[in-house]
């Protein structure tokens, strides 16, 4: 089924798109950080949800779906986190939504310890 051409007023949550980063303390030791590579507007629709019980502790994973316009100087990639809200989304997979190269279909995880 095909969907309706998403509307501006549908893409009302700020994210930011992150990119791991890594560089050097004092001692030589790699110290790994997340930078900001940019922030847009976008769709954000919970898809799923799980729990799991692994080394006596419960693990809670919710996938999403994220949908933001495209910008060709920008890319977005599964070595990209989201953060939004607050809340820290792992990138699983990108694709050009609907095929007609106007949004990004985004989908991502968050995961809870």
């Amino acid at each position: 089924m095909a969907r309706k051409m998403l509307k501006a007023g549908q893409l009302r949550n700020k994210v930011t798109v992150q990119a791991n980063t890594s560089s050097r303390d004092a001692f030589g030791g790699v110290v790994n950080s997340w930078a900001t590579r940019f922030s847009a507007f976008a769709s954000i629709n919970p898809t799923s949800g799980n729990e799991r019980l692994g080394s006596d502790k419960i693990t809670a994973e919710r996938s999403f779906e994220i949908v933001m316009r495209v910008n060709p100087a920008l890319s977005v990639s599964p070595q990209h986190r989201i953060s939004w809200n607050s809340r820290l989304l792992d990138i699983q997979s990108v694709s050009n939504f609907e095929e007609k190269g106007h949004f990004l279909k985004i989908d991502a995880i968050e995961r809870e310890v």
